[in-house]
């Protein structure tokens, strides 16, 4: 299969930094245990999101707790749509870096 892009492009791999993670970083992230059914994203306003835990959920709130430390309340649409945003997002990313 061929690639839409230039794996010597200077653009192209200044831009590779950002979409791939560093092999230590990677294995070190893949032996953290995770709970699909608390993680999520949470909004930041320095870092945009940033990883959250599900702490409890009451009607249409959810009680989350960054991975900062800051406890928040969202709305349970907020974030079903925010997960599959980033969902999406990460999708795109893995078939950037797969080529």
């Amino acid at each position: 299969m061929s690639s839409t892009y230039d794996h010597n492009d200077p653009e192209v791999v200044e831009a590779m930094k950002y979409l791939v993670l560093p092999p230590e970083e990677k294995i070190k992230l893949q032996a953290q245990p995770f709970d699909g059914k608390k993680a999520c994203w949470v909004p930041d306003p320095k870092e945009s999101y940033v990883a959250g835990e599900i702490v409890s959920t009451k009607g249409e709130e959810v009680t989350v707790k960054s991975a900062k430390g800051e406890v928040s309340i969202q709305s349970t649409s907020f974030i079903n749509n925010l997960y599959l945003f980033l969902s999406r997002l990460l999708q795109l990313k893995r078939m950037l870096s797969n080529k």
